[in-house]
């Protein structure tokens, strides 16, 4: 007399047929490996973007990482000691898509107005693009399981822009583009989070994909209500 399956037995083997997030990811990525480049620290970040960027933190094994760039895991241990490294290199490499070293500043008013505008429209930029939105949400969903993820992301991403901006309006004040002396920190973060507005928000959500509609115009509106007319 043949046996019938338990409710139990058939619950295991229905959860032995879905494979869970890094499984999946493991399969996915099999056969769409990252081309090689010559730099093995580069071919790692570009690949760790690739895997990051589709899966979030979580998800992604050091197994993944190390296929994904052709390397062992000794030689990318050797080029970065955890894998918490390779996500802060991750952000680094984006966010030399709008960050400018504060070397590189101009010195005259006029430079710095573009400066400072550029600034803003690359950063929007880099917000519109799907892959990143699609990043910030999964990052959003695993920092409670992630904390300290979260805060080295929030401190790669976020602070740093800050901060960066922050200097960039700090050598506006000195060479007297704008009359506005409030702490040059605390008005980066105004205008980056006026910048943003309730179109990140949105995208953040998932309840928009179109952008900023005049970006150059909202920009330069923003700067304007945070700086104050600005002299050149």
């Amino acid at each position: 007399m043949a046996m019938k399956d338990s409710k139990k037995g058939r619950a295991r083997r229905a959860t032995r047929k879905r494979p869970g997030g890094r499984e999946r990811a493991e399969k996915e990525l099999a056969t769409n490996r990252t081309p090689r480049s010559p730099d093995a620290k580069e071919r790692l970040v570009i690949a760790a973007r690739k895997l990051f960027f589709r899966y979030g933190y979580e998800d992604v094994s050091t197994e993944m990482l190390a296929a994904e760039a052709g390397m062992s895991k000794t030689t990318m241990y050797k080029l970065f000691p955890h894998k918490s490294d390779i996500f802060s290199a991750v952000i680094a490499y984006e966010s030399r898509r709008f960050r400018r070293p504060i070397d590189e500043m101009p010195s005259d008013r006029a430079g710095l107005k573009s400066a400072i505008h550029e600034f803003g429209f690359r950063l929007l930029e880099l917000l519109a693009d799907p892959e990143i939105s699609r990043f910030e949400q999964l990052m959003i969903g695993q920092a409670h399981e992630h904390k300290a993820i979260a805060g080295r992301f929030y401190r790669e991403a976020h602070a740093a822009s800050y901060e960066n901006l922050g200097q960039m309006i700090a050598v506006a004040q000195e060479n007297g583009l704008t009359a506005n002396r409030t702490d040059p920190q605390r008005l980066a973060m105004h205008l980056i989070t006026l910048w943003k507005g309730d179109v990140h928000v949105h995208r953040q959500l998932g309840l928009r994909t179109e952008g900023y509609g005049d970006l150059a115009g909202h920009v330069d509106q923003c700067m304007d209500l945070v700086l104050g007319p600005l002299r050149t």
